[in-house]
């Protein structure tokens, strides 16, 4: 009689059609089934696997393994090599119920795309026969081989954990199974992975449950449970449940449970959940280890890139030097200020670089012994690459090694000052000039009450001398230079209070010159000077005072007139432009056909008391205006040609954008 091991040789060995391993199957005692390997559908059954699971046979046929065996896995069933295994499983019956079974899968070469299932009936009552010593060593072997192979295949995916949990499966011979693992961050452990899919163990167990578990511990069906997890064992109705934890005393990472609600604890169970417990805590551990380490590889990560960046744009220059006081590394603001690159000055002296202070090696030497420098001194100019100075301040700062005092590294910060100290000399200037408009503000009022005395008592001297020419010409110099000091007082007080921003209202600039010009004109034409106002057909107003703009204009055309004594022209015009902003901006030019101005006067004429014009000019007129125009939050700038005349140009912040604007270029 051919036997079943005989009859699986046979179709290992022979041309396969499907047909002809169904006629192989009938021949079976055993229930078996014909599964496709990739996708795991079922495509023949004989007689025996049809009354064992209680469906038709087309029934069966549209079903796959997963879907006909509880947690089952075809990777799993077959051996290393393509050898078989014997496992267990519930097998959904037809009729709704579920089947214990055991389940041996046979390939069918090692290139065949078929498996032949075979199912028997399990025992199912508590006097399990125990598996003999050598199987289990066997088992045990195939467990610890199939751990290992699982680590190296399934990395950090999630179904690690239930895949791990089956090979302990193997050797605790428990149906039910789950692993806990306790988390720093949480009082609860969380349940990872549990055998079956639908078990019944709890999903979390609570800190005081957790301070129960700390030691292994198993209960048996009639034992007054202890615990929580026992007394929900003995409501389901189980034979046993065995705990060990992952781990001891306080370095508790999680638990192992294994019950069975049928079978008797195996032997081996306290063997089997030891060793497997064992190997599952280093497991734990070191997954939360990896864990760990690469958040503190991120969090280290993230920190150096924060400190790159801080390093790379701070205005300040920053040098790290080694116990030797030599440079191991520079960002580029020190770079800039000295002059070289990090890679020339790699492990060269400080002092080779830092050139101009002379305390500076005494100072490296104090700071090596742990004292923070704040200052080289009272002021410390260093040098360039290409020997320019700048005051800078330097700050010198001790970095021992970790846990050590042992100064390991210097820090150099160094700040270039010079922009400081020259916005700290403007501002002593400002207020200089402030202190020096009010003084002269004060002296002015002062010297004008004098000079009106002075004006009234050569009026009434010269009403009661004689008509002596030669007195009369001394009187009258004399009040020429009492009305020109008068003058002299009230350009004074004009150019002192210039810099009060007066109260200013939107104006129309066009319209303000329009109406100036017309007062001008009898002027222009006694001295036969043309004018010219070429206006856009659209501007934009501004913010300005009338008055004030009307005195600067008064002094440009005073100016204008006086460079062309024989006559000219006087030609004014307004455009809009665009700044670098795109800010609209209106500027204005006045143009006259004068003499010009040198080139060596020109750099000169906005300055206070400047004048070419001795006898009757004070010198504060381009001065005033030059003011006036900055206090409207705009600029004025001269063009002149020796010869051929002279273009002041004036700037002003538009209100609105006009409807065309050309870009300035």
């Amino acid at each position: 009689m051919t036997t079943t091991r005989e009859l699986i040789s046979r179709l290992q060995t022979s041309s396969l059609q499907i047909p002809l391993v169904a006629d192989v199957l009938a021949l079976l005692p055993d229930a078996a089934l014909l599964v496709h390997r990739a996708n795991q559908r079922i495509l023949a059954a004989n007689a025996a696997a049809l009354a064992l699971s209680a469906h038709p046979e087309k029934r069966l046929l549209r079903l796959s393994l997963p879907e006909l065996l509880e947690d089952f896995d075809l990777w799993d069933s077959l051996g290393e090599g393509g050898g078989e295994r014997i496992r267990q499983h519930f097998l959904r019956m037809g009729n709704g119920s579920r089947r214990l079974v055991r389940v041996v899968c046979h390939p069918l070469g090692a290139q065949s795309r078929w498996v032949v299932v075979r199912l028997y009936k399990a025992v199912q009552h508590p006097h399990t026969a125990p598996v003999a010593p050598l199987q289990w060593e066997n088992r045990f072997t195939e467990a610890v081989e199939r751990i290992t192979r699982l680590l190296e295949t399934r990395g950090e995916q999630e179904s690690l954990w239930e895949h791990l949990l089956r090979a302990v499966q193997t050797l605790t011979e428990a149906r039910l199974m789950a692993l806990y693992r306790a988390e720093s961050t949480s009082p609860q452990a969380q349940r990872i992975a549990a055998l079956p899919a639908g078990s019944p163990l709890p999903e979390t167990l609570g800190a005081q449950e957790l301070a129960l578990l700390r030691v292994p511990a198993l209960w048996q069906a009639g034992e007054a449970p202890r615990n929580g997890l026992q007394r929900m064992a003995h409501r389901l109705g189980l034979r046993y449940l065995a705990s060990v934890p992952l781990g001891d005393g306080a370095a508790l990472t999680g638990l192992l449970v294994a019950a069975d609600a049928e079978r008797r604890p195996s032997p081996r169970l306290s063997l089997a959940l030891h060793t497997m417990s064992r190997m599952l805590y280093l497991i734990v551990r070191q997954r939360s280890l990896r864990r760990n380490l690469q958040r503190q590889v991120q969090e280290a990560a993230e920190s150096l890139a924060l400190h790159r960046a801080l390093a790379e744009y701070i205005p300040l220059g920053a040098l790290f030097l080694d116990a030797a006081g030599r440079i191991q590394w520079m960002n580029p603001a020190a770079e800039s200020m000295l002059g070289y690159a990090m890679h020339e000055v790699q492990n060269w002296p400080a002092q080779d670089v830092i050139i101009g202070a002379d305390n500076f090696s005494r100072l490296l030497e104090q700071a090596m012994h742990g004292d923070i420098i704040h200052s080289l001194g009272h002021k410390s100019e260093l040098h360039h690459r290409n020997g320019s100075p700048f005051p800078a301040k330097v700050q010198i700062i001790p970095i021992p090694a970790p846990h050590t005092p042992v100064i390991e590294r210097l820090l150099l910060l160094i700040e270039d000052i010079s922009q400081r100290e020259a916005i700290e000399n403007r501002n002593r200037q400002l207020a200089q000039r402030a202190l020096l408009g009010e003084v002269t503000s004060i002296f002015a009022h002062e010297v004008r009450n004098p000079i009106n005395n002075i004006q009234m008592g050569l009026q009434l001297l010269a009403a009661s001398l004689s008509e002596d020419p030669a007195a009369q010409d001394t009187l009258r110099r004399m009040k020429e230079d009492a009305e020109r000091l008068t003058h002299l007082m009230d350009s004074v007080l004009t150019f002192s209070r210039s810099n009060t921003l007066k109260q200013m209202h939107p104006l129309d600039l066009g319209a303000l010159l329009e109406g100036l010009l017309s007062r001008w004109q009898p002027r222009l034409a006694r001295q036969g000077v043309r004018r010219h106002l070429n206006l856009p057909g659209s501007l934009p107003q501004i913010l300005g005072h009338a008055p004030s703009l009307e005195q600067v204009f008064n002094n440009l055309f005073s100016n204008a007139l006086r460079a062309m004594p024989e006559g000219g022209d006087l030609v004014i015009k307004i455009s809009p432009h665009r700044d670098r902003q795109q800010r609209v901006i209106l500027r204005v030019d006045v143009a006259d056909t004068g003499s010009g101005i040198p080139p060596e006067i020109q750099e000169h004429i906005f300055a206070p008391f400047f004048t070419t014009d001795g006898r009757k000019g004070t010198g504060l007129g381009l001065a005033i205006t030059q003011q006036i125009v900055t206090n409207h939050k705009g600029s004025i700038q001269v063009q002149s040609y020796p010869g051929g005349g002279t273009i002041f140009r004036l700037y002003f912040p538009a209100l609105g954008e006009a409807a065309s604007t050309p870009s300035e270029t």
